[in-house]
């Protein structure tokens, strides 16, 4: 479906052509047919008419069996439209791309009891490397053509526009963030596609033209599989974002910003009313940043899209040509080898990054050493206020050294501005999150700056796993840090099109003076192995620490229902209420209470074969695995969610008690049993049997609720 005419052209002509020439004659029959091409006049003649009629005829062309033959006569003497990027292919990889995300999601979920963290990864990982596989490659193979034939190589972006089109019309298509609406409630959301892909093509265009010139390996494929593994997962954890956040918020969705900050107060204990701002602020913000980092392999994503193009300042000197050229070079008319240079300096970015990342470290410290910012003192383990304002002010430290790493370094680059002022931020907030790191393995170390209570001068570097909110703000930050940068990178670019504020040429830099290979790529290769190991490390970190299903559902609907008031005000449709039970069934509610029903079955068919074969009072004793089993029922139902409605949730917390009744009074009649006291356990097994056969009628009180429901909603 996304085949271009190209492919066509290349087929057709060469079977029509040269379909009886014998090997060692095509090569005579294709410069042949070349120089006939070449002496007709009007070849490649346009099509006549306006420009509306021109795209009118290119959009007619693409209906076609076969290209026109001028096309195809083009495409013998011009190599370019083989090596183009077409927006057509673009916008339906991006609808493509977001329909298998969705429908795979459905897919799976028979198969999970939530959409845990690591299906989601496997699911976004899957439609990103479709966008990588198709528009990835496409772009590698355009800039490969441009440096090859000295033409201009594409900056992407036009294609990413394509790009991010396809993925918001896909993601009308498929319902996401729409719900029964055609559009949805935030329209303006959709808008963040058209900024989504321009930024995967950009940085992949850079990556491909900065590796391009700078491999010296035989084959350019293990650096351009590099790059789009690298920029397929950045990709991955937008997919991520937008399908944890992104969609529900284009629904019309929203945090209650007094919601948010009274569950702050409850998670972390402490004196609220002194910093009131404070955590106004964190109440704003988090939702905003709220699962950026939902999943696993975020920080590998995140270093993936800094290291890769990094690493393309180590090689050592380089030779005349690259080796990989001279075969590309034979297979493209018109090429030639282009002669290997290095990158632009990088040693301006690095030091930047430094010097902001030290001054995140300072700010950091100052945050402690100041009274009014109540950032010391923080519990050792379980959520303090203390622990939440140093670690906001943290945050806070690390996305604005950052930010000004970027601004600084984006403003003076002149070539791979995207690339360069990624690699300064990220070096900014790696310096200052080493700094947090050392300041709180070595708490209690330095007179004044004491983060934790209690707090003594020792390395305990058992500190980094029992504090998850820490590993969480980073993550956060790392995350903020790559938004930022690439925003910065893009206002500037976009700044210099403006022709008053255009950089004006300066003079010719001098002859570049390089020091020992060895001295030049160390502080690079240290760099960027310490940054992999702190992404690896994290990873398997949060991987181990990831729970793997939900097992309080009541307290996650509690903890929704604080943050977001408004979600169960104002009068609810028999439609919206018929989805509501629908949903209440599909995740867990109809299981429960076919589980009851079985358990009681159970419990009925011991009672009438006791009755029946006159059984001794022992036989009774098998009642007590069933009666476990309708506690357990009776557990998880109580942790479930709450059933739509009043007059059914009251119902159904009388289910749960009766359940849970039946199963404690059944308890006390076989530890009566077993010390011989048989008329107080006859009378205890009455009554459990009488509460099971109430909790049975519950459950058909929620079942006939529940057609009740949908027969009003006309299902």
């Amino acid at each position: 479906m996304i085949a271009t005419p190209v492919v066509w052209l290349v087929v057709d002509q060469t079977a029509q052509q040269l379909g009886s020439a014998a090997a060692g004659g095509v090569t005579a029959g294709v410069r042949s047919l070349l120089g006939r091409i070449r002496r007709r006049p009007g070849a490649e003649a346009p099509v006549p008419g306006g420009k509306a009629r021109r795209r009118l005829a290119s959009f007619a062309a693409l209906w076609r069996s076969h290209p026109r033959w001028e096309l195809r006569r083009g495409a013998l003497t011009d190599s370019g439209p083989v090596y183009a990027v077409p927006a057509l292919p673009m916008f339906l990889t991006g609808a493509a791309t977001v329909l298998i995300n969705s429908q795979l999601s459905l897919a799976l979920r028979p198969y999970v009891e939530l959409p845990a963290a690591p299906t989601s990864q496997a699911v976004a990982l899957a439609a990103a490397g479709l966008v990588a596989g198709v528009v990835g490659v496409t772009l590698w193979r355009a800039v490969i053509h441009a440096v090859l034939t000295g033409r201009r190589p594409p900056s992407g972006l036009r294609a990413g526009l394509w790009l991010g089109a396809g993925m918001a019309t896909g993601t009308l298509l498929s319902g996401q963030g729409t719900i029964e609406q055609f559009f949805p409630s935030r329209n303006a959301l959709l808008l963040l596609f058209l900024l989504g892909g321009p930024a995967f093509t950009w940085w992949t265009a850079q990556v491909a033209r900065l590796w391009v010139t700078a491999w010296r390996g035989r084959t350019i494929r293990v650096a351009l599989v590099v790059s789009l593994v690298a920029g397929g997962l950045a990709l991955a954890q937008w997919f991520g974002w937008w399908y944890g956040s992104g969609a529900p918020l284009a629904t019309g969705w929203w945090y209650d910003a007094e919601g948010m900050r009274q569950r702050l107060e409850q998670l972390y204990p402490g004196p609220a009313a002194d910093h009131a701002t404070m955590l106004s602020g964190i109440g704003v913000v988090f939702p905003l940043i709220l699962n950026t980092n939902a999943l696993p392999l975020s920080a590998v994503a995140v270093a993936g899209l800094w290291l890769v193009p990094l690493a393309a300042w180590i090689p050592g000197r380089a030779p005349a040509a690259t080796p990989w050229t001279r075969t590309a070079a034979a297979d493209i008319e018109g090429a030639a080898e282009p002669p290997a240079h290095r990158p632009p300096r990088l040693r301006g970015a690095l030091l930047t990054g430094l010097c902001c990342g030290l001054a995140a470290c300072a700010a950091v410290v100052t945050v402690l050493v100041l009274p009014g910012t109540g950032a010391s003192g923080a519990a050792t383990r379980g959520g303090s206020l203390q622990a939440l304002l140093f670690l906001a002010w943290t945050y806070l430290a690390l996305v604005a050294a950052a930010m000004t790493a970027a601004a600084i370094v984006s403003v003076r680059a002149r070539r791979y501005r995207l690339l360069v002022t990624l690699i300064a931020a990220h070096t900014a907030a790696l310096v200052g999150v080493a700094g947090v790191l050392v300041l709180l393995l070595s708490d209690g170390c330095v007179g004044g700056l004491r983060l934790l209570k209690p707090s003594s001068c020792a390395w305990q570097p058992a500190r980094l796993t029992f504090w998850l909110d820490l590993h969480i703000t980073l993550d956060f930050a790392l995350m903020t840090v790559t938004a930022v940068a690439i925003a910065v990178a893009a206002a500037v670019s976009a700044t210099r099109r403006v022709p008053v504020l255009r950089r004006r040429p300066g003079r010719a830099a001098g002859p570049r003076r390089d020091g020992p290979a060895a001295v030049r790529r160390g502080p690079l290769v240290a760099l960027g192995v310490v940054a992999l190991a702190a992404s690896g490390a994290e990873a398997a970190y949060r991987q181990d620490r990831m729970p793997r299903k939900v097992t309080d559902y009541r307290a996650v609907q509690d903890e929704f229902r604080q943050v977001s008031p408004r979600a169960g005000a104002g009068t609810v449709t028999p439609w919206t209420r018929a989805r509501q039970v629908d949903a209440w069934n599909e995740i867990g509610g109809k299981d429960l209470l076919d589980r009851f029903r079985r358990d009681r079955g159970r419990l009925l068919a011991i009672g009438r074969t006791f009755a029946r074969r006159k059984e001794p009072p022992s036989y009774l004793f098998r009642l007590r695995p069933v009666c476990e089993s309708i506690g357990r029922t009776a557990v998880d139902a109580g942790r479930y969610f709450g059933f739509p409605g009043a007059r059914g949730q009251l119902v159904w917390q009388r289910f749960v008690l009766d359940a849970a009744n039946s199963t404690l009074d059944c308890r006390a009649a076989l530890d009566h049993l077993r010390a011989a006291r048989y008329k107080q356990a006859g009378a205890a097994i009455g009554t459990t049997f009488q509460k099971a056969d109430r909790a049975y009628l519950r459950a058909e009180a929620i079942d006939a609720r529940t057609a009740e429901i949908r027969r009003a909603a006309g299902r």
